[in-house]
């Protein structure tokens, strides 16, 4: 009996230590379980949904990024063109330049190489008439000595 007694002083209210009757008890404590478990789950929903608000301001944040880093490629891909372009057009300048001295140089040497032999073949041409000339008075005088 004893056992007994002790075991209604230990059904206490767990909230307010008020001491209850086993069917009093027994509902108190189920709805302390329903209260936390009802605790339990809000608790669970708040921390799932902000859970799910970070997941996806982390995945906009994300987004934007590689949007951001999509944007600063190309913007990159095009400053590089536009220096290929200015490089090729600068070597392009720069070779066009060395390809006209070349030329002229060449039309230089030829000029040069003409007149040298214009004037070579004035000479010999010279040297040829006053040779036929030569031989003719020759043959002319052979021609007076036969006669």
């Amino acid at each position: 009996m004893k056992k007994q007694l002790d075991e209604l002083s230990a059904l206490k209210c767990p909230l307010c230590s008020k001491t209850l009757a086993s069917d009093e008890y027994k509902q108190a404590i189920e709805d302390l379980e329903e209260q936390l478990q009802q605790n339990f789950e809000e608790k669970n929903s708040t921390q799932k949904e902000e859970f799910e608000s970070e997941i996806s301001q982390m995945k906009d944040e994300y987004e934007d990024a590689l949007a951001e880093n999509h944007r600063n490629h190309k913007i990159q891909l095009e400053q590089m063109k536009q220096e290929i372009e200015e490089s090729y057009k600068e070597q392009s300048q720069v070779m066009e330049k060395h390809y006209k001295k070349i030329l002229e140089q060449n039309e230089k040497q030829f000029e040069q190489i003409e007149e040298q032999l214009t004037k070579l073949h004035k000479k010999e041409l010279e040297q040829k008439t006053k040779e036929i000339s030569s031989l003719k008075k020759e043959q002319q005088k052979f021609k007076k000595i036969s006669t």
